[in-house]
């Protein structure tokens, strides 16, 4: 049985190795890292999108409390002496010869890291962790190493010198941005037919946009960009485009963006995003796409050319698709039928007319002579 100890590490986690090696297998090796109590060395570091606060660790890597933008806090080792573990991962409490009420106990067990340098503990741990480093205890790894067999591997985290540096970590996670930039940069919002009210999941992605532009004074201008599909009349659709993109700004508005940031732009069905040929094509082109830039909003020269190129249809691609409609033509009127001229009469129906009527029929009158 061997006891490789790298590096100084406080006393009474060399006296907590001996118990781990007596249940350990008899041909294990305990490896035991940490920093000597004259040396803690605790860094932290501070970003809008990351804060970290960590400690270098001889011969094995580096333990680390941190949060990155969209994330939640997490205690991290990176390992970098090569024996990664196998199996489970045990984060351990152990006290220093100082605190000997103090019993070991676990606080959490990591998933099977599948040989991943980065062993992670959830923020319910993280938390617990930096909680007793604040108290003076040890939190530690342990796990059995591989491709050495039965190797188990300890590592702790100094509690020396560690409480001057919370307030660092403190003061940038109340500073960090909610989300990384490329999370929020775009978005898009889905309406459903023939509407122009904000669906759940569409007010849902508005309050991200929201806290982050809170968050980030980079954020110079939010463009938005209302399409429809081609059901309908055109002009509808155009007033319907403009419903849609008022819908997404107002909201925005009420929840404190000045209205100064927004650019605005409607086009309808006249450049459709995608076909309109299938339902999941129409309900993409159902939309309001929204772009925050961290670049000075377009002049209002720059905004007129693109108002003006906004209405003009998009011919690119499918010509059959994405060409105006064409206006139907009127059926042309039926050529009348001339009147078809009146037969002749036959000659005898002519002369039997006129002797009919100068044979007229006289009342017989009696006749008197005169005498």
């Amino acid at each position: 049985m061997a006891i490789a100890l790298l590096g100084r590490v406080p006393s009474v986690a060399s006296i907590a190795l001996v118990a781990v090696v007596l249940s350990a297998p008899a041909t294990a090796a305990t490896l035991s890292f940490g920093r000597d109590e004259f040396s803690p060395e605790w860094n932290s570091s501070a970003a809008n999108t990351l804060c970290t606060l960590y400690q270098n660790i001889p011969g094995y890597g580096v333990g680390r409390f941190q949060q990155e933008a969209g994330r939640g806090f997490e205690l991290e080792f990176e390992l970098t002496h090569g024996r990664t573990p196998q199996g489970e991962v045990r984060l351990l409490l152990l006290a220093p010869s100082w605190k000997h009420n103090r019993s070991r106990r676990e606080m959490a067990v990591a998933e099977d890291s599948d040989g991943d340098p980065f062993v992670r503990f959830d923020s319910r741990a993280a938390w617990e962790a930096l909680h007793e480093l604040e108290m003076g205890m040890l939190p530690t790894l342990q796990y059995y190493a591989q491709p050495q067999e039965g190797d188990l591997i300890r590592v702790s985290l100094s509690p020396l010198e560690f409480s001057p540096e919370i307030p660092k970590l403190q003061e940038c996670l109340a500073k960090i941005y909610p989300y990384m930039f490329d999370f929020v940069e775009d978005s898009q919002f889905f309406f459903d037919t023939g509407r122009s009210t904000l669906t759940g999941a569409a007010r849902e992605r508005l309050e991200q946009l929201i806290s982050y532009i809170a968050a980030d004074a980079e954020v110079q201008w939010v463009d938005l960009e209302g399409y429809t599909d081609d059901r309908g009349w055109r002009k509808k659709n155009d007033l319907l485009a403009e419903q849609r993109v008022e819908a997404v700004k107002q909201y925005m508005m009420d929840a404190g963006v000045p209205e100064s940031m927004f650019t605005a732009l409607s086009y309808g069905e006249r450049k459709p995003l995608t076909t309109n040929r299938t339902e999941e094509g129409r309900q993409t082109n159902r939309s309001v796409i929204a772009k925050l830039h961290k670049r000075s909003p377009p002049t209002p020269e720059e905004m007129e050319e693109r108002f003006a190129q906004s209405k003009v249809p998009e011919l690119e691609g499918d010509e059959e698709e994405l060409k105006p409609k064409p206006k139907p033509k009127p059926r042309p009127k039926p050529t009348p039928k001339p009147k078809p001229k009146p037969k002749p009469k036959p000659k005898s129906e002519e002369n039997q007319l006129p002797q009919q009527k100068r044979f007229i029929e006289l009342p017989e009158f009696p006749v008197k002579s005169i005498m």
